[in-house]
């Protein structure tokens, strides 16, 4: 999530630059958490298994939230992009 310079982060969340790079991108459409439905552990899952797969080393982690609950009611029409920074 872009925030203002000067913003720090806590045990738990780290403000930083993204680095540049190769990076290696899945769009989840559904829910975030979900015991029934494929959810972002799913999504992530996917990302990883497809990068394997490639033979790619994976850095770096984000999840950047382009449609929730404040947009959308319905949670199967939410939409994040999970990316790894590609090492390898």
């Amino acid at each position: 999530m872009p925030v203002a310079p000067g913003v720090a982060g806590d045990e738990r969340v780290r403000a930083r630059e993204l680095p540049a790079g190769r990076w290696a991108t899945f769009l989840h459409v559904g829910p975030y958490n979900s015991e029934t439905e494929p959810d972002l552990a799913a999504g992530r899952a996917t990302l990883e298994a497809w990068a394997d797969a490639q033979g790619l080393a994976r850095g770096d982690y984000v999840e950047h939230f382009i449609k929730g609950p404040d947009d959308e009611p319905d949670h199967t029409r939410w939409k994040t992009e999970l990316a790894y920074l590609i090492t390898g």
